[in-house]
C-alpha cells in the first residue's frame, strides 16, 4: 500500500552519487549547495550536464522541457545571493546554456516576481486588517492582553494605537 521513501543527507552524499540519479541530480544539487557562495558556478556546470535531457537531446529520455527549467530557474532567483550574482547573470546562464530565448526567461522571471508581490499584498493586507480589528477593540474598550490574544499583535503596537 506504502511505497518506502529513502531519505538522502545530500550533504554528507557525494557528487558522484547524486550525478548517477541522472535527471534529479540537478535540483539535488541545488538543495546540497544552496547556501554555498559557488552554487551559480555550480548551477553552470550541472545545466551544462543535464541539457541533453532537459532539451530532449537523450533518446532514453523524453524532454523535460519548460516546467523543469522553469522550476529550476525559479528556486535559483530564490536561493543565489545577489551580492554575488545577479538576475541578470542568471538569465545570462539559462540563455547560453540552455539556448533558452531571452523573452521566455523574463517571463518566468517576471511571474516569479508577480507572485512575490501577490504574497507581500497578502500578508500587508493581513496586517491592516489585524490593525483594524485591535482598533475596534480598543474602542469598545478590550484589554490590551486580549487583544493581544486575539490579533496576535505585540503590546507595543496595541500601545502605539491606543496612543493615535
Amino acid at each position: 500500500m506504502f511505497t518506502k521513501f529513502q531519505v538522502l543527507n545530500l550533504s554528507t552524499t557525494s557528487d558522484a552519487d547524486l550525478e548517477s540519479h541522472r535527471i534529479i541530480s540537478l535540483i539535488e544539487k541545488l538543495f546540497k549547495y544552496s547556501r554555498e557562495k559557488e552554487l551559480f558556478d555550480i548551477l553552470g556546470e550541472e545545466l551544462e550536464r543535464c541539457r541533453r535531457w532537459i532539451l530532449g537531446k537523450d533518446m532514453g529520455v523524453p524532454p523535460l522541457g519548460a516546467d523543469y527549467w522553469e522550476a529550476i530557474l525559479y528556486y535559483a532567483t530564490n536561493v543565489l545571493n545577489p551580492a554575488y550574482h545577479s538576475e541578470e547573470d542568471l538569465l545570462s546562464l539559462f540563455k547560453e546554456t540552455l539556448f533558452i530565448s531571452k523573452e521566455d526567461i523574463m517571463k518566468t522571471i517576471a511571474r516569479q516576481i508577480e507572485k512575490r508581490g501577490e504574497v507581500r499584498g497578502m500578508q500587508q493586507g493581513i496586517e491592516k486588517n489585524r490593525l483594524a480589528i485591535a482598533k475596534n477593540m480598543l474602542k469598545k474598550g478590550y484589554a490590551i492582553k486580549s487583544i493581544q490574544e486575539i490579533t496576535e499583535l505585540s503590546k507595543e503596537t496595541i500601545e502605539k494605537l491606543k496612543k493615535e
